[in-house]
């Protein structure tokens, strides 16, 4: 079975965010929101720096980028990096979705979006030279993007508010009958998936203010991305200490 970590993503609407007590809670991945759109059309988020300083080297961390149709692919890859110019774990993460204060995404021409995401993957690539990671819905990138030959060479986070954060599922396809299937993204480029999205936090998750959006990763996949090696839990120090005292001959 695939073993898999918990994470979360923090935007502005996250104001303070205890990385640590995060961490002591299982929370062992993160993505912050860095912007939007382009400059002069979008956003920069004020909080970005201050999580990325506060995560530090604690867990792997990256900055996303919310994608929006009404500004060119290469001016919001600009932004994206003006916005998050530190070299960071994780790779970039392009979300993209339906935008909340742009017009209905049915309006544009199939074609056309699929050139300007792509248009934006490649520009953030050349960005931050790496490979931006793909966050989206598969009924969207269904409607939108569609199965198309360059997606293959992407890894995706995939929102599916299923509530049930264990292994990433095999397929999708029991989950959602019918025409919402992820056939239209290979499973081996999932890394992880969007469990839970915009839970309201009354207290329960004390490490962060405001909602939450919970992600479960594929622990190999995410460290390998981050290069990250884990610190050694208790145990395996204990069994250290006992190797290194039979070698001495202790």
């Amino acid at each position: 079975m695939t073993e898999t970590i918990q994470g979360s993503d923090f935007s502005h609407y996250n104001i303070s965010v205890d990385f640590p007590l995060a961490i002591k809670s299982g929370q062992l991945a993160f993505y912050c929101k860095s912007s939007e759109g382009a400059e002069g059309n979008g956003m920069r988020d004020a909080t970005y720096q201050e999580k990325r300083v506060a995560c530090g080297n604690l867990a792997p961390f990256g900055p996303y980028h919310f994608l929006k149709m009404s500004a060119a692919a290469d001016a919001q890859a600009r932004w994206f990096k003006k916005c998050a110019p530190e070299p960071t774990s994780l790779p970039p993460f392009a979300d993209c979705e339906q935008h909340p204060y742009e017009p209905l995404n049915s309006t544009i021409p199939l074609d056309r979006k699929r050139r300007h995401v792509h248009d934006f993957l490649l520009r953030t690539e050349d960005a931050f030279l790496r490979k931006p990671i793909i966050y989206t819905a598969p009924y969207w990138w269904r409607d939108n993007i569609g199965d198309v030959s360059w997606a293959k060479d992407y890894q995706f986070v995939i929102a599916a508010y299923l509530f049930y954060k264990g292994p990433i599922p095999a397929t999708f396809v029991p989950y959602w009958p019918g025409p919402r299937t992820l056939f239209y993204i290979p499973r081996e480029n999932v890394v992880g998936w969007q469990w839970a999205g915009d839970i309201p936090n009354p207290g329960k998750y004390p490490w962060a203010s405001g909602s939450q959006d919970f992600n479960t990763f594929d622990k190999e996949q995410i460290y390998a991305l981050a290069n990250y090696k884990p610190p050694p839990t208790l145990e395996q120090r204990v069994t250290n200490l006992e190797g290194r005292v039979t070698a001495l001959g202790g």
